[in-house]
């Protein structure tokens, strides 16, 4: 891509060309729901590896009560995470469906039409 200016150069045609200014909020949108979509993805993956670990320690505890209590307390945990996770893109899609935006995926408006 080149820059190209319409009064001296003939062959530059502005209506096919991508403006920065109108491509930049495009490009902004794209990013922030990459990055929800990207914390969703890490916390449900970090839940299902804690919520294993937490299997393992409370099999493995052998009847040790120290032990199947930090297994619980960790079951507890994993289990509250998975719920906060949960929440929030609930509470993502309740604020796009009442107002009419989608914060999942977002389109911010453009200076340039």
């Amino acid at each position: 891509m080149s820059i190209c200016n319409p009064i001296t150069d003939k062959n530059c045609d502005l209506t096919t060309r991508i403006s920065p200014i109108t491509s930049a909020p495009a490009k902004a949108s794209t990013m922030i729901s990459g990055i929800i979509s990207v914390f969703l993805i890490l916390g449900s993956i970090y839940f299902i590896i804690y919520f294993i670990t937490a299997g393992l320690a409370f099999i493995s505890s052998s009847g040790d009560d120290k032990k199947l209590a930090a297994a619980k307390l960790q079951l507890t945990n994993s289990i509250i995470g998975i719920i906060i996770i949960l929440s929030v893109y609930a509470i993502l899609s309740l604020i796009g469906t009442i107002f009419n935006v989608n914060l999942l995926t977002p389109t911010l408006p453009q200076l340039i039409k």
